[in-house]
C-alpha cells in the first residue's frame, strides 16, 4: 500500500511508525548499508531484489517508491519502517503481487532479525525521479546516514521495451514509440543519478542474459558488494527461482525496421548496451 500525494504519502509513513513495535526498531539497529535500484521497470529488477531479500540479513523491499517518500520530507525512522512494513505487506499476501510468485522455496523471507542491508527495488519510477531531482540521492544519504550502494540491472533493451508496452493498464496505453521514449528517459534518468550519486556510493550494473547463465556468480558480486556472507543452501535455493532462459518478448511486439534501428541507435550511446542486438 502506497499513496500518491505528498500529504499521503506523509500521513501513511505516520501510520507504519505508530503501528511500528519495539522489535520492528530493534531490527533496524544494526544497519550497514542502504541498497537502491535504478534503471528501467521490466528489466529483471524484481528477481534480484528477490533474491537479496531472500537473505537472512537483508531486507529488499518490493515496490515502495523511496524516493517518493524521501522527496516529500518522510524522514529517516519512518523511511526504514516503511521498508519493514511493505516487506510484511507482501508475506501477508504470500508473496504473490501482479500475477508473480516472490517466494522462494526453502528460505525464509521476512524473518530477518538481524539486518545488515536495507533498500528499495523500485527501478524505473526512481530513475524518473532522479531525472527530475538529481540531488535525491543527496537527501537520501543525509537522512539515513548510510553508505549507498546502487543496482542497475540491465536487459536487451529490444525485449525491455517490448515487456513494458505489453504492460498495458487502463491508464497507460502507451504506443510502441511511446514506449522506446518512457524507456529512454528511464534509462536516463538512471544515468544521471549514478553520476551524481554522493562520494562513495558503490555501483553494480548487473546483466539479466548473465544472471540466467550463473546465478550463483552474479548474486556472490552483490553479496559481496553489500558485504553479505553466503552459503551453499542460500545460492542453490535462488538458483532454483531463477527462470532458466530469458523471455524474447521482443517477438510479441510491433517492431518496425525503423523503431529496430532507432533503438540501436540510442542504444549505442550507452556502453553498457553496446554487447546487444534485436537479433542476439
Amino acid at each position: 500500500m502506497t499513496a500518491s500525494g505528498p500529504r499521503d504519502r506523509r500521513a501513511h509513513a505516520r501510520l507504519v511508525r505508530v503501528a511500528a513495535t519495539d522489535e520492528d526498531r530493534a531490527r533496524l539497529g544494526g544497519l550497514e548499508r542502504f541498497c537502491l535500484f535504478v534503471g528501467q521497470s521490466r528489466s529483471g529488477h524484481s528477481v534480484i531484489g528477490t533474491l537479496l531479500n531472500a537473505h537472512p540479513n537483508a531486507v529488499i523491499a518490493h515496490g515502495l517508491d523511496v524516493l517518493d517518500f524521501v522527496r516529500h520530507g518522510v524522514g529517516r525512522e519512518e523511511l526504514l519502517l516503511l521498508i519493514l512494513h511493505r516487506d510484511r505487506w507482501l508475506g501477508e499476501r504470500s508473496r504473490h503481487i501482479g500475477g508473480y510468485s516472490y517466494d522462494i522455496p526453502g528460505l525464509s523471507l521476512g524473518d530477518q532479525s538481524a539486518i545488515r542491508v536495507i533498500g528499495d527495488k523500485r527501478a524505473g519510477s526512481s530513475s524518473r525521479f532522479l531525472a527530475a531531482e538529481p540531488d535525491l540521492l543527496h537527501r537520501l544519504h543525509a537522512e539515513l546516514g548510510l553508505p549507498l550502494v546502487l543496482i542497475h540491472h540491465v536487459r536487451n533493451p529490444w525485449d525491455n521495451i517490448s515487456s513494458i508496452w505489453s504492460r498495458k493498464t487502463m491508464d497507460t496505453e502507451r504506443t510502441l514509440p511511446e514506449t522506446i521514449e518512457h524507456y529512454f528517459q528511464m534509462l536516463s534518468g538512471a544515468v544521471a543519478g549514478i553520476a551524481a550519486a554522493p562520494a562513495g556510493t558503490r555501483l553494480m550494473r548487473t546483466f539479466h542474459e548473465e544472471l540466467i547463465a550463473d546465478p550463483r556468480a552474479v548474486l556472490c558480486a552483490l553479496c559481496d558488494l553489500l558485504g553479505l556472507a553466503v552459503d551453499e543452501a542460500y545460492l542453490d535455493a535462488c538458483a532454483d527461482f531463477v527462470h532458466p532462459s530469458p523471455r524474447r518478448t521482443r517477438v510479441d511486439a510491433p517492431w518496425t525496421p525503423a523503431l529496430i534501428e532507432g533503438v540501436a541507435e540510442r542504444a549505442s550511446r550507452f556502453d553498457f548496451l553496446g554487447g546487444y542486438r534485436f537479433e542476439n
